[in-house]
This record gives structure tokens, sequence and C-alpha cells, in this order.
């Protein structure tokens, strides 16, 4: 693939679909909102069959048809981004082979992948097993994205934010609170622990916990509204319960090594199958 993004662009992923569209304007108001480039891709992509010599000529005309159709997609959706988000910079980007690979190579320099969950195309550039094979690879945070009643713009319902104290999630935190600023809105940090026989003195040390994971953050952003939600608890229960009501999830997940890098963390894994929301997933750079 020859496409190369300016650094720092958010890259979104659209297959015709509504669902993906709903995402790409709300990579849009992103885009706005950190003053950064969007990419709308669309792969042009036939699985490789067995054909005889004879489907030759019917294998060029279908490819030549993806090639039309996702042309038409991408040009659409552009032009309906650029109507309502004038201020962003909007580039269309068309290529060629499997979503999820042009997706990874695309994250090498962009700033955020932004890819749906809930597309249904078998050829879908959102599919479900694109968006995860996107999220475990890619070398920037990912958006899994999912529409909230049909409201793809973000709005006043809070972000949400898993800490456990580790550098990974010292990521999402940062990242929390950014798009908690960007969009001017509360930030709800949930911090939960297994059951433990020092009852008190447990709690108290997990809600420490909490309070200096965020504490840096909250003076570089005093602007922004924190909650806090300690408890005893599933990690996975807590954020999904706390998520009800959020517009973004963002949480840390395993860096980018071969094992590590093989499947997203059982939490994550967690909420990325069961929220209803978009889950921003940020990794750490090592």
């Amino acid at each position: 693939m020859s496409t190369v993004v300016d650094s720092g662009s958010i890259v979104v992923g659209v297959d015709g679909s509504d669902s993906s569209l709903q995402a790409a304007h709300w990579a849009a108001a992103t885009a706005k909102r950190l003053g950064a480039p969007l990419v709308v891709l669309h792969a042009v992509y036939e699985p490789v069959y067995s054909y005889g010599d004879g489907a030759i000529l019917a294998l060029a005309e279908i490819e030549e048809h993806l090639r039309r159709t996702g042309n038409n997609i991408v040009r659409e959706a552009v032009i309906e981004l650029r109507r309502t988000h004038p201020a962003v910079k909007i580039e269309a980007e068309l290529v060629h082979g499997r979503p999820d690979l042009n997706l990874l190579e695309l994250s090498k320099r962009a700033r955020l992948i932004v890819v749906g969950s809930n597309g249904s195309s078998s050829r879908s550039v959102i599919s479900g097993s694109t968006a995860l094979h996107v999220a475990n690879h890619a070398s920037c945070p990912v958006v899994i994205w999912r529409s909230i009643a049909n409201q793809p713009v973000p709005f006043g319902l809070p972000v949400v934010v898993g800490v456990d104290g580790s550098e990974l999630s010292a990521h999402a935190v940062a990242a929390a609170f950014e798009f908690a600023s960007l969009f001017g809105v509360t930030l709800i940090a949930g911090h939960s622990w297994t059951r433990s026989a020092h009852g008190d003195e447990t709690d108290r040390f997990e809600g420490q916990v909490l309070a200096e994971s965020l504490a840096g953050c909250r003076e570089k952003y005093p602007d922004v509204q924190v909650e806090l939600v300690a408890k005893e608890s599933n990690a996975a229960a807590l954020l999904l319960g706390l998520a009800h009501n959020a517009q973004l999830v963002v949480v840390g997940s395993h860096g980018r090594g071969r094992l590590a890098a093989m499947l997203l963390g059982s939490t994550t894994q967690n909420l990325v199958h069961h929220l209803a929301c978009p889950i921003l997933i940020c990794r750490s750079t090592a």
C-alpha cells in the first residue's frame, strides 16, 4: 500500500453502512476538537478463491464493480463530512487489500484509528473481526465505535476511564482527561479490586491508588470535573456499570510485543463485546 497519511491524522473506515457513516461523523467531530486532519478510508477487498480459467473475465468485472462502489462510498462520505464539518481537513483514501492490514499500516503515523464493530457485510471495513484485529495490533490508540441512540457526535454524557495504577492505566488516564476536556464533560474514574481480608484498610489503600493515579492530570486539566468510584468489584463489571450513561470508555491494554499483542486483556475483551458505547483502547509504546 502506497498511501501515506499526515502524521497525527485521525483515520476512520467506512463501508457504506449507516453505522460507519455515524462513526465517521464522530471521528470528524473529534478531529475538529483536536485540530487534526481526518482520513476517510475504504478498502476494496475481494477474498481469494479458487476459480477456473473461464472465470477470469468475471473476476475482472467483480473487481471493477467493487472499485467503483468503493469510490462512490468514500466520495459520498467525504462530501457529507465536509458539509457538516467544514473546519476539518478531510481526505479520501481508496485502498486495495484487507481493511485491517490497511488500517494497521496507517496506524504507524496516525494519532487515532476509529473502527466500528457493527458492520454486517463480509467485506465491511468495520466488521467485528476487523475491529478486534486492529485493536490488538495497532501502533496508535484505537476507538472501537458503536452508535449511542443514533447520536454519532460527542455530546454531554461523561467519559469513563478504568484506573489500576499501572503505566498502561496512566496512558488511559491522560487520554481520558484530554477527551473530557475537549468535550467539556465530566470524567468518571473507576478503580476496582478483588476481595481482601483487610477490609477498611484495603478500601483506604485502593482509594489512595485511584487518587494518586489522577493527581498529575487533575493539575493539567483543572477544567475537568472528576468523579471517583473505588469499590471491590470485577473490573469489567464496574466499568460496564459506569458506562451505562457514558459517551466513551477509555482503557489501557497490553503493549505491542509479539505475545502481548495476540489478545487484548480479558477486561478489555469483555468491554469490547458488551459495551453499548465507543471504547478507546490506549497502548504503551514499549
